[in-house]
């Protein structure tokens, strides 16, 4: 007999956990497969926060 799978494992031995459709619609990674753009604006927001505190910190 063989025994039953474990959560996350298929029976090839590879791990199905990072299926973009085990993923609920609202998340981050899913917004950002979709938008790439939307990344990229918040890349360059948060070095614009990033440099605005080291230069106030500098002072």
């Amino acid at each position: 007999m063989s025994e039953p799978l474990a959560q996350g494992a298929s029976s090839n031995g590879a791990s199905t956990a990072g299926a973009l459709g085990d993923e609920p619609a609202g998340s981050i990674s899913a917004l950002a497969a979709g938008r790439p753009e939307f990344v990229v604006g918040a890349a360059f927001a948060g070095g614009l926060v990033l440099a605005i505190l080291a230069r106030r910190l500098a002072r």
